[in-house]
């Protein structure tokens, strides 16, 4: 059924293409992009299609690669309208070991037809592992280049090159069809999905820089470490906020949480809801709503709040003056454990509870902490730096009864 949703839901990029046809070639891709020279592009200069698209992976290099290794019908699939392309088999959700072995010459079958030919399946042609990959046909050519970027991001960009031969009608005819109708709407999927996969992939990677003698860490985070969008609107918000209090500007900063047990650190953080696959596996005991319950059946307006057994805090590596150990010992860190799934999750970025400050991650944060019991008159950000929400979460804490907070435990504030 979801998959009927997902082709119904294309239906009117499929019928529409055509009209622009201009702009989406271009889907996605900078005008730098467009006009690069990637591999294969010298194959078929005669062309009558030709696009180049592209997409921001938060993930490197070596977490999108696998998905394209496993491309294929019936295979890894294509990520995109499953009922179309691969005959309604679900797409791969993980990674395939008997799959990733690629080398030149190697079939990628486009149809179910048994016997893999040059009409119905590219063949690799040439590939530089984590870096670009070629797929060629007589007719055509598919090339995927992996940029990584300063912030542990991937630009993949992917370009086709597709000649209608009119010395057989029939074929060119439908060539044209899938070119024209068909194939912006099943590409942009499939770039979309990619992009799920490989984010999802590197969160599940072991993370860096994690204690393991029991006990409970905070981390501070600069806002946006990783991503340009959240960390400019992070300092449009700090300009307004300065200007309107009168003082001057502070670096903001995101705060998450490791608890570690004797049988594993758990990473417990506010995030967005990154997709509806995996919840068990990155361990979401709740979720709550961004700006506005009206928008809470989608997804972009939903977080959820993890409590992950060995998982990844994606922008651990850039935390400053990290980690702060705050609380020592098993039993702590068990009483953390056990309070996440109690956390408030009231709208992020409103003051729905009446704590004098919007509710975020960080409210999330000193919530917890105040529970557990944990003295939080030391704990600060780090220099000149301020973490909105904190006291949000404060405020709440203190309205529980006296029984129900941890006797109150002095903070060690030792990195």
């Amino acid at each position: 059924m979801a998959q009927l949703g997902d082709v119904v839901h294309d239906l009117p990029a499929f019928l529409t293409s055509p009209l622009y046809r201009r702009w989406h070639r271009h889907w996605g891709a900078t005008s730098a992009e467009v006009t690069a020279t990637l591999p294969g592009d010298a194959l078929l200069p005669g062309a009558q299609f030709k696009s180049t698209r592209a997409i921001t992976i938060d993930a490197p290099p070596d977490a999108v690669w696998p998905w394209l290794v496993q491309v294929g019908c019936l295979r890894g699939g294509f990520y995109s309208n499953d009922l179309l392309d691969n005959l309604g088999h679900p797409s791969a959700t993980t990674v395939r070991a008997d799959l990733q072995h690629l080398e030149v010459g190697q079939w990628i079958p486009m149809s179910p037809t048994p016997t893999p030919s040059e009409h119905n399946a590219f063949k690799v042609h040439s590939f530089d592992a984590n870096r670009w990959l070629l797929w060629t046909k007589p007719d055509g050519t598919w090339s995927w280049q992996l940029t990584p970027t300063e912030s542990n991001t991937t630009r993949l960009v992917t370009r086709i090159h597709a000649v209608y031969d009119w010395r057989h009608p029939l074929s060119a005819f439908l060539g044209m069809l899938l070119m024209e109708f068909g194939d912006f709407a099943m590409q942009r999927r499939m770039l979309r999905g990619i992009k799920q996969r490989a984010e999802t992939l590197a969160l599940s990677k072991p993370a860096a820089n994690v204690p393991t003698v029991p006990g409970v860490y905070l981390y501070w985070i600069p806002l946006g470490a990783g991503a340009q969008v959240v960390r400019l609107s992070g300092r449009t918000f700090e300009a307004l906020s300065a200007l309107l209090q009168r003082r001057p500007r502070r670096d903001l900063y995101h705060s998450a949480l490791v608890a570690v047990t004797t049988d594993a650190p758990f990473m417990i953080e506010m995030t967005p809801v990154i997709d509806s696959l995996g919840r068990q596996d990155r361990g979401v005991v709740a979720e709550g709503t961004v700006g506005t319950r009206r928008a809470s059946r989608f997804r972009l307006f939903r977080y959820e709040i993890r409590r992950w057994r060995d998982g990844v805090i994606p922008d651990l590596t850039y935390a400053v003056a990290s980690p702060v150990r705050v609380g020592d010992g098993e039993a702590l860190a068990r009483d953390v454990f056990d309070l996440v799934p109690l956390v408030p999750t009231p709208v992020w970025g409103r003051d729905e509870l009446r704590a004098g400050e919007m509710w975020n991650s960080n409210s999330v944060t000193s919530w917890l902490l105040a529970r557990s019991g944990i003295d939080m008159e030391h704990i600060r950000p780090p220099r000149d730096g301020r973490a909105p929400g904190w006291d949000a979460g404060l405020a709440v804490a203190r309205r529980v009864e006296p029984e129900q907070t941890r006797p109150r435990l002095t903070a060690n504030v030792g990195a």
